[in-house]
């Protein structure tokens, strides 16, 4: 059985997000962050060109710890477990 989800409800307008990730799922994620006002970094070895023109940072290289530091909230994919 999956844990239950918890729903999160926040006010980031103007606020410093970054988003780990630029694929499909987090452009949807990055749409809705617009949106609400947030001021978005994105963090990813491999961007879709979409992200080039939204009004963001973007990073194409992988996540570091240190991207953490300012933001108001992250959000990350989970890590993947190593293939053997």
């Amino acid at each position: 059985m999956s844990a239950p989800m918890l729903p999160l409800f926040l006010k980031v307008a103007g606020r410093r997000v970054l988003l780990v990730g630029a694929g499909r799922v987090a452009w949807w994620k990055l749409e809705t962050l617009l949106a609400a006002g947030a001021d978005v970094t994105v963090v990813a070895p491999d961007v879709l060109a979409e992200f080039g023109r939204a009004p963001v940072t973007v990073f194409e290289r992988p996540f570091e710890e240190a991207d953490l530091e300012g933001t108001a909230v992250s959000r990350r994919p989970p890590r993947r477990a190593a293939s053997s």
